[in-house]
């Protein structure tokens, strides 16, 4: 039976306890040794605690979840701090909840999906301990995912989502190895966007028109919108009065897609001629500053069958637009069908007309808001006339 001792040339508790080859050993506490009952209880029991496990290990009972259990109370009663400790589910899930702070809301509802199927695929090992984590767990998940049928680059993407957690867990100490760092991503399968064609972009504009009413001249400002500042959908259909200049034809955009820590930005645009018209045409009874210019279709949520890219889909299907189905969803996939064309075609399609008509790449990022890596701190806003040239070239870029 463990014993606790004092040793001169120390200030801490001394124990004498039987080790896993039934000899007696002596190791310090690491308890300050004080005068105090408490003071011999704690050295005591974290004494008891190692024989205990030594005892254990010797019966070939000392598993991962015992031993991080004990490792844990033996460096609270030291420190008087406990050892931080998380299973894969209780570290994933804080992981996410610090991140509500820091992400967008579409990639934090990414981020949730990801962690949230993972969780599930690991089912009870979800309550393991953080650090038995295996590579061949996180391939595993990648597989069953692929095979559910959904899409490489979604798959890699909740691959990523991993990566980041446990790269945050690995700094703090609480994983030797990131196991989603050394599991290669999946195969991209080819899931490509297409640009939108002069005669297509006309189409649209014709099926709007067709469709009359408010939604009508909604989409056609949407889609003028669209191509001239090759901003995204959500972007364009919640835009509010407020945003426009009219006297300057300037438009003021702040896009939704940036992280929460960061300061927005807000891009300032030429308003091209015809969009402006199209914005001024649209039949707003109110044109408060905070009122949105497009009160139908923003009030669309951004995803579902009835939301703003199934509503747009239908205008391409009215205009005989083959939106050309890259991907098919089978009966039980978890994957969904995805097509080469849509809203966001505009956005390639802006970026590519700009650069078939030789407009300077950077004068081209900041019409967009685009970002990169290497340029995009380097340089500073071009002036708004540059911007307006730039339109100006877009249309003679367009391809026929």
């Amino acid at each position: 039976m463990a014993s606790i001792y004092r040793r001169k040339d120390s200030k801490v508790w001394w124990a004498r306890v039987r080790a896993e080859d039934g000899s007696w050993k002596s190791i310090s506490t690491g308890v300050e040794r004080k005068r105090d009952k408490q003071s011999k209880a704690d050295a005591l029991e974290y004494a008891t605690s190692v024989e205990k496990a030594a005892e254990a290990a010797s019966r070939h009972e000392l598993h991962t979840a015992r031993a991080t259990e004990l490792i844990s109370r033996l460096v609270q009663i030291s420190t008087g701090k406990p050892l931080e400790t998380y299973t894969i589910a209780e570290w994933l899930k804080q992981y996410l909840t610090g991140k509500k702070t820091t992400l967008a809301e579409g990639s934090l509802s990414r981020y949730t999906r990801s962690i949230e199927d993972f969780i599930a695929h690991l089912g009870a090992k979800a309550e393991r301990p953080l650090d038995t984590l295996t590579v061949k767990q996180v391939e595993a998940f990648r597989d069953a995912e692929l095979e559910t049928g959904k899409a490489g680059t979604s798959v890699t993407l909740e691959i990523k989502v991993l990566r980041a957690a446990l790269a945050t867990a690995h700094k703090r100490g609480l994983v030797k190895l990131n196991a989603a760092a050394a599991c290669d991503s999946a195969t991209n399968d080819g899931e490509t966007r297409e640009v939108l064609t002069r005669r297509e972009i006309g189409a649209l504009l014709r099926a709007a028109k067709e469709l009359g009413g408010i939604e009508g001249k909604e989409w056609r400002a949407a889609i003028l919108l669209g191509l001239t500042t090759g901003q995204r959908l959500q972007d364009i259909l919640r835009i509010k009065w407020g945003a426009f200049d009219f006297e300057k034809s300037e438009i003021r955009v702040k896009q939704q897609k940036q992280r929460r820590t960061e300061t927005k930005k807000t891009l300032t645009i030429p308003l091209d001629d015809e969009a402006e018209s199209a914005v001024l045409d649209l039949p707003a009874a109110d044109k408060a500053g905070d009122a949105c210019i497009m009160p139908t279709l923003s009030k669309l949520s951004a995803g579902g069958c009835n939301g703003m890219s199934a509503r747009f889909s239908k205008l391409m299907a009215r205009a005989g637009i083959d939106r050309v189905e890259v991907r098919s969803k089978t009966e039980g996939s978890k994957g969904r069908r995805t097509f080469a064309k849509g809203f966001h075609s505009l956005r390639h399609t802006a970026a590519s007309a700009l650069a078939n008509a030789g407009v300077e790449e950077r004068v081209a990022m900041n019409l967009t808001g685009h970002k990169n890596k290497t340029m995009h701190q380097r340089y500073t806003k071009p002036q708004v006339k540059a911007l307006r040239a730039a339109q100006a070239k877009m249309r003679d870029g367009l391809e026929d």
